[in-house]
């Protein structure tokens, strides 16, 4: 089991250390940060260089987008993060169970690391037509509309996750930007994501997804830059495609990574 997040609970009584004191190299740099280099963005379409982390990718101090402690559908209010959480299902078959349409998200009375709450969503997917993409549940980072979210200082995103017994174990984490997203008026072919498919098992595990190792699906989306744009994103989400199978997915404890030397 990987060493347990920083979150909200571990946090709770003290002041949040701000990454400027604990990584200072990676504040406010371009190439001198070894983690990413964040140089020549060049605008919508021209997303940053980005690097891989030499050393370890570990939590950021004001990483903690939620752990759901609170059980609301808001994220966690840190450094300016304050979306809120939705559940999208397709019109061509797909369902939720849990929640049951047209309700209210709830979260599950159970977590990670001996916590009371995860997110928590079950049902099934059907496959047919192209527009059976199936289910999703995700946030905006930032609750205004079109408003970017600038991650550079980090190098990627981690969760903890599993899935029920009868699920699919394949789950697809998502991170729409300024070139995928049609709320930002970049994309002539909108929703094609940077993504990375995560093999889940049905008992808590932790999951590192690097912003380097994501990419959009082969063939279609314009602009087609070669990376995601963490200087730019927009949202998170978690997605089951369009199969024919039914999926039950807990998440907790999700959090932006930095490198650590």
């Amino acid at each position: 089991m990987a060493k347990t997040p920083i979150t909200l609970r571990a946090l709770k009584g003290f002041a949040i250390a701000l990454p400027t004191a604990l990584f200072p190299a990676c504040v406010g740099q371009t190439k001198a940060c070894p983690c990413m280099d964040t140089a020549a963005t060049g605008g919508p379409g021209k997303p940053a260089e980005l690097a891989g982390c030499d050393g370890k990718a570990v939590p950021a101090a004001d990483g903690l987008v939620d752990d759901f402690e609170d059980d609301n559908t808001q994220l966690a209010k840190l450094d300016g993060r304050d979306g809120y959480w939705f559940p999208n299902a397709d019109k061509e078959g797909a369902k939720f169970t849990d929640p049951p349409s047209g309700s209210q998200l709830k979260w599950a009375d159970e977590g990670a690391n001996g916590s009371t709450k995860s997110l928590h969503i079950a049902g099934s997917t059907k496959k047919g037509s192209d527009q059976a993409y199936g289910v999703e549940i995700g946030a905006n980072l930032i609750s205004t509309k079109g408003s970017l979210y600038d991650a550079s200082r980090y190098v990627g995103v981690s969760f903890m996750a599993k899935v029920g017994a009868k699920s699919t174990k394949k789950v697809r984490f998502n991170l729409g930007d300024v070139n995928t997203h049609p709320d930002l008026g970049t994309c002539k072919s909108c929703w094609n994501h940077f993504r990375k498919d995560v093999e889940l098992t049905t008992e808590w595990k932790e999951y590192q997804v690097s912003f380097k190792e994501m990419k959009q699906r082969d063939g279609w989306g314009e602009p087609r830059p070669k990376s995601v744009t963490p200087k730019e994103l927009y949202s998170l989400t978690f997605a089951f495609d369009g199969t024919g199978e039914e999926f039950e997915l807990f998440v907790d404890d999700i959090q932006f990574l930095e490198c650590k030397k």
